[in-house]
């Protein structure tokens, strides 16, 4: 790729007005002019580098503080297998944002294969000080790949070791004995419903006659639970058309392909190729987010509800303040069936009808069992939706789809720090970023 192939594409940020070049704030490893611009960093980790990567007891010492505590140590040999998978997973995570293109702009962005083959500090290192042969352009582009593996390397490791994705499993396995307990033991009828959904011109998804709208509608299944139960703040009689929990390590989103016979709320997955693959979604907010500690995700454990109608949200959430400890453990609601107005509040990436019920719920977590001397609290995501809302986020062609919603996010919030627009070029797509 020549200077001149660079001036002559147009750029990533020029296919669509809200996107801008990224704050490198948060994220300082990505600014491919870092080292050009801070004469003091680039000074600081040549100087680092020379003198860890040379001689074999620096770089021993230099392992065994980035992947073991204090006073630990392991062979060279082990450390550099370890490290080797999360600098592999890194060079996948690359490969595998790329799949969101067209083909035409994937191929312009592969990464350099040196760089991605280099799974050792030693050789990433020399990519980043001596990127080797080729005109002025390449090697940057060299240079800049071998920092962004590193950067992204860094974030999986920080990510693998905080607490609240160690204990994330933990978390869910009491969650869902919560609901369980409080919730679903409280079951009185179940049924299997199913019907042709299609959205209609106002936008709104309804059950049609399959037969008088065979080609636009979609036929959908849900397993029905109705709860019944009495407490002292009110009698509770709703129906749940599904309910799931999910850890932002084990789950990635709902599986939704048009065209099939018909269709069940199932999950689905991704970045199956990486060894780590659901630190990836965790990678990806932590980028688009300008967030640089994980433990600062409150989304990382979640639970969502969907229902027949409006009127039910409010039912069930009044349920669930009652059973999960009360009001005071609930923050940051957003109610966009009764207040419009909260919109504000929600992702940017949102489309602009999408409607749902949020908020945040800190459960106490005992300390028995927990390693922790007294009991602590984490914090999950709720949602709720109608079958409506759901349908709708999934069904229509244009920006309220949820895989355009997730597009617009990579392309809008990750790509510009992993592709800046400053040396990798892109044709135009327009296509893919509908406006909001």
């Amino acid at each position: 790729m020549t200077d001149a192939t660079l001036r002559n594409t147009v750029p990533l940020a020029d296919t669509d007005h809200a996107l801008h070049m990224p704050d490198y704030t948060a994220h300082p490893f990505l600014d491919p002019e870092l080292f050009h611009r801070d004469r003091n960093a680039r000074r600081y980790f040549h100087r680092l580098f020379r003198d860890h990567l040379r001689n074999d007891w620096h770089y021993g010492q230099l392992l065994n503080r980035l992947l073991h505590p204090l006073g630990e140590e392991h062979s060279i040999e082990t450390n550099e297998q370890i490290l080797a998978s999360y600098l592999a997973d890194a060079s996948q995570y690359v490969r595998e944002l790329l799949q969101i293109l067209p083909p035409n702009a994937r191929q312009q962005l592969l990464p350099d294969a040196e760089v991605v083959r280099a799974n050792n500090l030693r050789d990433l290192a020399s990519f980043l000080f001596r990127p080797g042969q080729g005109d002025p352009c390449t090697r940057r582009i060299r240079q800049f790949e071998a920092q962004r593996k590193l950067y992204l390397t860094k974030l999986l490791l920080q990510i693998e070791n905080v607490r609240m994705v160690q204990d994330g499993p933990r978390h869910r396995s009491y969650l869902n004995d919560l609901l369980d307990r409080e919730l679903f033991s409280h079951v009185v009828e179940t049924r299997d419903w199913s019907a042709h959904y299609r959205v209609g011109a106002d936008g709104h998804a309804v059950v049609v006659d399959s037969a008088d709208d065979p080609q636009s509608s979609e036929f959908w299944q849900f397993h029905v639970r109705r709860i019944r139960r009495q407490l002292p703040g009110g009698n509770y009689d709703l129906e749940i058309f599904h309910a799931d929990t999910r850890f932002k390590r084990e789950t990635a989103g709902y599986a939704y392909e048009p065209g099939r016979d018909h269709y069940e709320v199932v999950e689905a997955g991704r970045y199956g190729d990486m060894k780590r693959s659901r630190s990836a979604s965790i990678l990806s907010k932590m980028l688009r987010k300008g967030i640089n500690d994980p433990a600062l995700i409150s989304d990382m454990l979640g639970v969502k509800f969907i229902v027949a109608q409006e009127k039910h949200v409010h039912q069930l959430v009044e349920l669930l303040h009652q059973v999960l400890g009360g009001p005071f453990f609930f923050r940051n609601q957003i109610d966009l069936f009764r207040r419009p107005s909260d919109r504000a509040q929600l992702n940017p990436f949102s489309a602009p009808d999408f409607k749902v019920f949020k908020e945040d719920i800190d459960l106490l977590y005992p300390a028995r069992g927990s390693g922790r001397a007294s009991a602590y609290s984490f914090s999950v995501e709720l949602q709720i939706l109608t079958v409506d809302s759901f349908l709708r986020t999934l069904q229509r062609g244009d920006y309220v789809s949820h895989r355009v919603y997730k597009t617009r996010q990579f392309l809008r919030g990750v790509m510009p720090y992993v592709f800046p627009i400053e040396m990798y070029p892109l044709p135009d797509l327009s296509e893919l970023l509908i406006p909001m």
